[in-house]
C-alpha cells in the first residue's frame, strides 16, 4: 500500500477536493453534514479572515483519497501573539456563530495505524499555542487520536424509535416531555416535513420566532448577522448529493435543534 500525503494551504486545493471528500465523508462518517464540502466549504466562503491560514492534510492511495485532516490556524496580533488550531467550521465570530457540530477528521478504517501517526506528525501540533476542538462525538476519530490531550467530549445522541419511550427519560425531562405534549395539543399542533420549495417561506418564519425570543431579551441574536443569513442562505440554495425529501428532513432538523439550542 503506497500511501501519498499532500499538504493543502489554498482554498483552491481543497475544493479541487470536493467530489472525493464526499466519497469519504460517506464512506468514514456516515455522510454527516457538518463535514461535508458542502457545509465545510461554505462556511470558508462566508467566514475566512485573511490572518486565518489552512493547515489541512489529504492522504491518497491510487489517486483515492482516503483521509483529510481539515484543519486551519488563526495567528492572533500583539505583543502576547498566538497560533491557534481549529478544525475547519468552527472559530467564527461567536455573534455569527452558526454551530458547526459533530466535526472530525475523516479516516478510511483500512488506513494503517502508522500511516495515520504520519499525518498527525505532519500536523505539528506542538507549534501551535492552543488547539480547540468543540462537540464532537463520543466517538469521534480525533479524540482517539489525540487521546489523553483531550479534556471534553460533546455527545450526539440517536434515539431507536423501536425501543424509545417516555419512561426512558429521567423524572425532569419526562415532566417537561408531558408538559409540551400538552400544551402542542391544546394547539390542535402536527408535524410535517417541510418541502424543499418551501424552504425560504418557513426560513423567514423561523427566523421571527428566533428574534422574538431574543429581542425580549434585549438582544439582537443571531438572525440580525448578515454572515450568519449568507451561510444558511446559501446551504438552501446548495444542491447537495441526496434525495429532495431527505435533504428537506435534514436542512428543517438542523435548523430547528439550532434554533432550539439558541434559545436554552
Amino acid at each position: 500500500m503506497k500511501i501519498i500525503w499532500q499538504k493543502i494551504t489554498s482554498f483552491q486545493q481543497l475544493s479541487a477536493l470536493q467530489k472525493s471528500w464526499t466519497l469519504l465523508n460517506h464512506r468514514t462518517n456516515d455522510n454527516c453534514l457538518f463535514t461535508s464540502p458542502a457545509w465545510l466549504l461554505n462556511w470558508y466562503n462566508i467566514f475566512w479572515q485573511e490572518n486565518w491560514k489552512l493547515h489541512c492534510f489529504a492522504a491518497f492511495e491510487n489517486d483515492i483519497l482516503i483521509a483529510l485532516l481539515p484543519f486551519y490556524y488563526q495567528k492572533s496580533k500583539g505583543v502576547l501573539s498566538q497560533k491557534k488550531l481549529f478544525l475547519l467550521g468552527q472559530g467564527e465570530p461567536e455573534k455569527s456563530e452558526v454551530a458547526s457540530e459533530y466535526l472530525d477528521i475523516l479516516i478510511d478504517d483500512a488506513m494503517p495505524a502508522s500511516e495515520i501517526k504520519k499525518g498527525l506528525l505532519k500536523l505539528q501540533i506542538k507549534k501551535f499555542d492552543l488547539l480547540t476542538v468543540r462537540a464532537v462525538k463520543h466517538d469521534a476519530k480525533i479524540l482517539q487520536l489525540f487521546g489523553e490531550h483531550k479534556t471534553l467530549a460533546g455527545y450526539q445522541y440517536y434515539l431507536n424509535k423501536n425501543q424509545w419511550c417516555a419512561s426512558n427519560l429521567s423524572k425532569n425531562n419526562r415532566s417537561r416531555y408531558k408538559r409540551s405534549n400538552n400544551q402542542l395539543e391544546k394547539m390542535n399542533a402536527k408535524f410535517s416535513w417541510v418541502p424543499a420549495k418551501k424552504f425560504s417561506a418557513y426560513w423567514q418564519v423561523m427566523k421571527k420566532f428566533h428574534q422574538q425570543r431574543w429581542q425580549n431579551k434585549a438582544h439582537q441574536g443571531a438572525f440580525c448577522e448578515l454572515n450568519f443569513n449568507l451561510f444558511h442562505q446559501n446551504l438552501l440554495n446548495k444542491k447537495i448529493n441526496v434525495s429532495e425529501e431527505k435533504r428537506a428532513k435534514m436542512l428543517w432538523n438542523m435548523y430547528c435543534l439550532e434554533v432550539w439550542k439558541k434559545n436554552q
